[in-house]
């Protein structure tokens, strides 16, 4: 025991190795009934050094021996469940298997059932059950469990009040529920919660052994995805400091120096889109190329790491034309795809991630197959998203892959009927109707609108829809930007537009003469 207090306040790893010899010793000398206590010693020592040394073969000796430790505890002992539990879900953050997320959930809900509502260790139980289920959530989807979740969160927060030591990770969880919420259903009112308490939790961090960065990092998601809905760079730039910040406070061999770096590779990306700055893109897609390399197969957040370099790679082919950059691009987004099979909370994104490859090689190589294949994944991944914050991206991108096969197959003499262009003109107007007017988003979705509406005028000369794309085009005038280079070319069709409702009420007046 000694050598194993000695450890934890120095973290030499020599002293918890020679601990574990010793718990072994011991073990070996018990009589098979006698063992549970040295079993378990055993087991958080060798625990103790997975968090370390990050080996499996540790951390599958951790779960045989907590599991030998529950045989020996009748069911109702108190320390039968947690320990077990919490192995089996650092198994799962791991290598995925959710058999082993619902055995730790079953456990969890066993050693909450032990801690009534006035036990000292009820809120720590509620948090871990709350970060199961958090977890179960995104593997299956299921609301109720991220309902639960956040409940659960919010009992532990209320056992955790100003003043006790635990209340700022308490804080963290919930915002962390709170936020996976808003990514679900898109409410900003979970996202500006969600933030509130990152700040909060952040806010009772105080320097030294104790401090965690896990807020910090947090905080900084939460902010990208404000920054996507409000497009305000006080956003954009706090989230990035709030990444380069964090990053230093983790040794590079802990998970959550990648997550970090995960995340500020996101920023800069994002940065670019908006600022065009090549060196923020380099930057960005090195940083993922990083954190892919230390997310093997079978790890938990890979699919989560392609599809990020992938689009990275993506947006750096638009700007150089480097097919190779548009290849891996593609590869890397099958890999996720293949990965997060029907069920999975990630797979409306990896459809559409890889959709928008596929679009971008049929730019290239005009292939039908390629276009047909992104169409398919983006009518999937539009199924998937009824009130996701994705809807809009989802229709807007089917709307416009749609209005290529239509223009395409018409260049090809091989479509004689407007099917195709209706649905897409459908598909533009549910995307508007989530870019209400106001909206600092707006013109891009209404500029496609009413370009779709025209086309269709052109073709058969309905005054309605003359009417309704003069509308939309002159909208859409008053919102560009004054250096776009659609600009000029709205301008030239809204004269057009108007020569022709001129003239059409023109020969309106000349039949009503001739009827007279």
């Amino acid at each position: 025991m000694y050598l194993q207090v000695r450890f934890n306040k120095s973290s030499n790893k020599e002293d918890l190795d020679e601990a574990i010899g010793y718990y072994r010793e011991i073990l070996d000398s018990r009589p098979s009934g006698d063992s549970k206590y040295s079993t378990t010693n055993l087991a958080n020592a060798v625990f103790a050094r997975y968090e370390l040394s990050r080996s499996m073969d540790d951390l599958n000796e951790v779960i045989k021996l907590y599991e030998d430790a529950v045989i020996s505890h009748p069911r109702g002992h108190p320390g039968r469940s947690n320990n077990l539990a919490k192995a089996l879900q650092a198994r799962f953050n791991r290598l995925g298997n959710l058999g082993d997320l619902q055995k730790a959930i079953e456990y969890h809900y066993e050693a909450l059932d032990l801690r009534p509502p006035n036990h000292p260790g009820r809120s720590r139980t509620l948090s871990k059950l709350s970060n199961a289920l958090l977890a179960r959530y995104e593997q299956t989807s299921k609301m109720r469990d991220l309902d639960e979740a956040i409940e659960c969160s919010r009992d532990a927060l209320e056992l955790r009040p100003p003043g006790n030591l635990d209340r700022s990770s308490a804080l963290n969880n919930l915002a962390t529920a709170t936020f996976a919420r808003f990514e679900q259903l898109g409410r900003m009112e979970d996202l500006t919660a969600a933030i509130t308490f990152y700040r909060e939790a952040l806010a009772l961090q105080t320097p030294g052994p104790s401090y965690r960065p896990f807020p910090l990092g947090n905080l900084a998601s939460a902010l990208l995805a404000l920054y996507e809905r409000s497009g305000d760079m006080k956003d954009l730039n706090e989230a990035i400091e709030r990444q380069d910040e964090s990053l230093p406070r983790y040794s590079p061999d802990h998970p959550g120096y990648f997550n970090s770096l995960n995340n500020l590779a996101s920023g800069l990306h994002m940065r670019y889109m908006r600022l065009g700055s090549p060196e923020d893109l380099n930057q960005a897609i090195n940083h993922y190329f990083e954190v892919l390399k230390h997310c093997p197969r079978r790890q938990l957040y890979r699919p989560r790491c392609l599809n990020n370099l992938a689009n990275a790679l993506l947006t750096r082919y638009k700007q150089s034309s480097n097919k190779e950059d548009l290849k891996s691009a593609i590869n890397h987004h099958r890999e996720a795809l293949d990965i997060c099979r029907p069920g999975h909370v990630g797979r409306s994104n990896c459809l559409q991630n890889l959709a928008v490859s596929l679009i971008a090689h049929f730019d290239v190589f005009d292939s039908m197959d390629d276009l047909e294949e992104a169409i398919s994944y983006l009518r999937e991944a539009l199924i998937l998203r009824p009130l996701h914050p994705g809807r809009f991206i989802s229709l807007d991108d089917l709307a416009t892959a749609i209005f290529i096969r239509f223009n395409k197959l018409h260049e090809m003499d091989e479509m004689d009927e407007m099917g195709d262009l209706d649905e897409a003109i459908e598909f533009h107007r549910e995307a508007l109707a989530l870019r209400p007017p106001g909206h600092w988003a707006r013109f891009e979705p209404l500029r496609k609108l009413a370009f779709a509406i025209v086309d269709r005028y052109k073709r058969l000369h309905s005054e309605d829809d003359l009417n309704e794309a003069i509308l939309y085009v002159r909208e859409a005038i008053e919102l560009c930007p004054p250096d776009d280079i659609d600009l000029q070319l709205l301008i030239d069709v809204d004269a057009c537009l108007t020569g022709d409702l001129e003239q059409s009420h023109h020969e309106l007046d000349e039949d009503s003469t001739v009827i007279e």
